[in-house]
């Protein structure tokens, strides 16, 4: 059932995020056209025709790039809020799906939009750094990684691993802490979204707190950490030990986010199934 959930999900938001992906790569190709026509024209025809039409876009494109990412996060939030909380929550809790598969559901599409979005910008600026040396400098790019791959070995790989795991973790705590706080505001009675607002930002203040201790408990390993690496007054720093330092920060981060994650996850599922709120 999560599979139909899902696809009825991407169904009902690529209409938003296909055009803006569409006008996006379209702005970035235009961009890329009068950016050239600029460099290539004389200076009278700079100043008359080209100039003008570059800069407006151009600045079209900064804006559709900004409007990809607002409208990835909006739509995640409102899909939530209208769907589960809000009066089409009527219909949805009547289907024959647990309160597991939509959280899931929602955060499942939020996530592959969200890398979607995230690759589409990548592409634009590749098309905006299109030219004839593109393909070679991208191929020598590549064979560079690949030596550094190659000289680092394992490490490299599980550091790269690490790295991909941090940034999805940091991608769902970031959309459950939301979810998280518009559960616990729809229990209020009167201005629910509000609410939602408060406990977010509640949520967060928390959550700085609690890294700040943390972040004192890290520095006090690191301390005795790098004093097991001292002798008679000299650091023995090898690679071995920095490679393995950045692996346990980047381990301990995603953990961290993990265990958030998990938490908001749960408060979120008991207030969906036995505290539902939907006046």
């Amino acid at each position: 059932m999560l599979r139909k959930l899902m696809k009825a999900e991407f169904q009902a938001t690529a209409r938003y995020f296909l055009p803006a992906y569409l006008l996006l790569i379209v702005l970035a190709v235009m961009s890329r056209v009068t950016l050239s026509v600029t460099l290539q024209s004389n200076a009278f025809l700079q100043n008359m025709f080209v100039n003008i039409p570059t800069f407006v876009i151009v600045t079209f494109y900064i804006l559709s790039l900004i409007g990809v990412c607002v409208i990835t996060f909006l739509v995640a939030v409102l899909r939530f809020y209208r769907n589960l909380m809000g009066d089409e929550g009527y219909l949805m809790f009547t289907l024959p799906v647990t309160t597991a598969q939509h959280i899931w559901n929602k955060l499942i599409v939020s996530l592959v939009w969200s890398v979607c979005s995230v690759l589409v910008c990548i592409l634009t600026f590749f098309i905006l750094m299109a030219d004839q040396n593109l393909f070679s400098d991208l191929a020598d790019f590549f064979a560079a990684v690949g030596e550094l791959y190659r000289q680092g070995g394992f490490h490299a790989w599980l550091i790269t691993l690490l790295l991909l795991l941090f940034l999805l973790s940091c991608a769902v705590h970031g959309y459950l802490q939301i979810y998280g706080a518009i559960a616990t505001g729809s229990q209020v009675k009167n201005h629910r979204v509000l609410a939602g607002i408060g406990f977010y930002l509640l949520f967060s203040f928390a959550e700085q707190i609690l890294t700040g201790f943390l972040i004192s408990g890290g520095v006090f390993f690191l301390e005795s950490f790098f004093r097991s690496l001292t002798w008679n007054g000299e650091l023995l720093w090898t690679y071995e030990a920095a490679v393995g330092m950045v692996e346990l920060v980047l381990a301990g981060l995603t953990a961290f986010e993990l265990v958030l994650s998990a938490g908001y996850y749960i408060a979120t599922h008991q207030i969906l199934k036995y505290k539902l709120n939907l006046e």
